[in-house]
C-alpha cells in the first residue's frame, strides 16, 4: 500500500466480505505520506483489532511493489496466498473459488486467466467489464496445464499466459522450496515471478473464473517531470535487474540448461515485454539519442554483452515503433 486512502477501505471491505473466511490478511505499508495508514488502523480496530488483518510499515520506501510484497510473503502463515493491490477490489467468492480450485486438483498455483474492470463504482457496488491480457485461447473448465515445460514455455512466450500476479492463488510451501520472491525490477516483476512459476510447478491449474477488478485511474506515477537521461537510467536499471534475475533462475534449472534454445526464447520475450512497458521513450525520442545513453547504462551496470543486448534493444524498439504507427494510422 502506498498513498491508497481513496481506495483501501474499500478494498479491505470486498476482503472482509469473502464468501471463504478462514483467511488472513497482511497489509503492507510503504511509508504512505497520506491518511492510509490512518484508515487502515481505523478499518482493523473496526473488524477483529489484528486477529485477521495485520498491519505491517516499512521503514523506509522501496518505490516499488516488490518488497512490500517479500516482506508479506515471509509474514504469511496460510497454506495459500494471493496478492491484491491496495486500489483494486475482489468479488465476494474469489477467495472460496481459489481455494475449492487448489484443494480439487493439489494445485501449486492456481491461474485464473482474466480479470475484471469497473465502469462504474459507487460504494461497494460495482457494475464491471471482463478483460483478459492472454492473446492465445482461454480454457472453458478448470484445467491442470501439461507437464511438458517446453510447452509451457513456448505457451508463456507467445502471450499464452496472463502473468499478472494479482489474478493468481499460490501454495507458500511451493514458493519457499523453490525460494520464489520477487525482483526489484519495474513493470516485469510480476512476469519474472509468474515465468518461474510456470516452470517449476508440478501443478499449474488454469480457471476460467475472473474475481478480481482492476481499478483503472490516472494517478499512477508519470514521467513527465523526468529527463532523457533520467528515464534511460531508471528504464536500464530495471531492465538490467530483471535480466539478471531471470538468468539466475533459469540457470538454476535443469530443463533450460539441457535446453539453451528455451533460455534464449525466455530473454527474448523479457527483453520485448520490458520495452512494450516503456514504449513512449521511444516514440518520444529517435534512435541517434537513446542509443548512446542506453548503451553507456549498460556498461555501467557491468552486464556482459552489453552491446549486443543495446543493437537486440533497438531493433526490438524499431519493430515496435512500426507497430504503434500502424496500429494509429488504423484507428484513425
Amino acid at each position: 500500500m502506498y498513498n491508497a486512502e481513496k481506495y483501501i477501505d474499500h478494498c479491505l471491505q470486498t476482503i472482509n466480505a469473502q464468501t471463504f473466511k478462514d483467511f488472513e490478511v497482511i497489509v503492507v505499508d510503504d511509508c504512505s505520506t497520506d491518511r492510509s495508514v490512518e484508515i487502515v488502523e481505523e478499518f482493523v480496530k473496526n473488524n477483529g483489532g489484528g486477529d485477521r488483518f495485520k498491519l505491517v510499515k516499512l521503514p523506509e520506501n522501496s518505490g516499488m511493489a516488490a518488497i512490500p510484497r517479500n516482506v508479506g510473503l515471509r509474514l504469511a502463515r496460510g497454506i495459500y496466498v494471493t496478492f491484491v493491490d491496495a486500489d483494486d477490489m475482489i468479488k465476494p467468492a474469489a477467495l472460496e473459488i481459489l481455494n475449492s480450485a487448489a484443494v480439487k486438483t493439489d494445485a501449486d498455483v492456481v491461474h485464473s486467466e482474466g480479470f475484471l474492470v469497473p465502469s462504474v463504482v459507487k460504494g461497494a457496488l460495482y457494475n464491471v467489464k471482463y478483460m483478459s491480457y492472454q492473446a492465445l485461447p482461454r480454457v472453458q473448465t478448470l484445467t491442470v496445464e501439461t507437464d511438458n515445460i517446453a510447452e509451457r514455455v513456448e505457451r508463456f512466450c507467445k502471450y499464452g499466459y496472463h502473468w499478472n500476479v494479482w489474478s493468481k492463488l499460490f501454495r507458500r510451501d511451493f514458493l519457499i522450496e523453490n525460494r520464489l520472491e520477487f525482483v526489484n525490477a519495474r513493470t516485469v516483476e510480476d512476469m519474472i515471478f509468474v515465468f518461474d512459476c510456470v516452470c517449476r510447478a508440478k501443478r499449474y491449474v488454469r480457471i476460467p473464473k475472473a474475481f478480481y477488478v482492476y481499478r483503472l485511474h490516472n494517478e499512477s506515477i508519470t514521467r513527465s517531470t523526468l529527463t532523457l537521461e533520467q528515464q534511460v537510467k531508471r528504464y536500464v536499471s530495471s531492465l538490467v535487474r530483471g535480466l539478471k534475475a531471470l538468468d539466475r533462475s533459469i540457470s538454476r534449472q535443469k530443463f533450460f540448461v539441457e535446453n539453451p534454445k528455451y533460455k534464449m526464447m525466455a530473454i527474448q520475450f523479457f527483453l520485448e515485454l520490458h520495452m512494450s512497458g516503456e514504449h513512449q521513450l521511444y516514440l518520444q525520442h529517435p534512435p541517434h539519442e537513446i542509443e548512446p545513453l542506453i548503451r553507456a547504462e549498460l556498461e555501467k551496470e557491468s552486464l556482459d554483452g552489453a552491446a549486443i543486448v543495446t543493437s537486440y534493444l533497438l531493433n526490438v524498439a524499431a519493430e515496435l515503433r512500426l507497430r504503434l504507427i500502424r496500429a494509429q494510422n488504423k484507428s484513425s
